[in-house]
């Protein structure tokens, strides 16, 4: 997998986090352990396929990415932190 393709599956894991969680698809243990799940998964995937460490600056990037996703829905949605 070349460089780009591996930042576009990184940052669309970023996006389709930040909708799945404030859709609440399961029920609350499977919820959270979903999540876990694919955030160690992004971890290794991080370290493995990019060569890039714990605290990058991509991280960081992936995070606001994430949050962009994740504060639109959850305000259109009603949710956490906007109840």
């Amino acid at each position: 997998m070349d460089r780009n393709r591996a930042l576009a599956l990184y940052f669309g894991s970023a996006v389709a986090l930040g909708v799945l969680i404030p859709l609440r698809v399961l029920p609350e243990p499977y919820g959270f352990g979903l999540v876990l799940a694919i955030t160690i998964g992004l971890v290794i995937f991080r370290a493995r396929v990019l060569k890039e460490g714990a605290w990058s600056g991509l991280a960081f990037v992936w995070a606001a990415v994430f949050f962009l996703a994740f504060l639109p829905t959850a305000w259109l949605l009603g949710g956490w932190p906007f109840r």
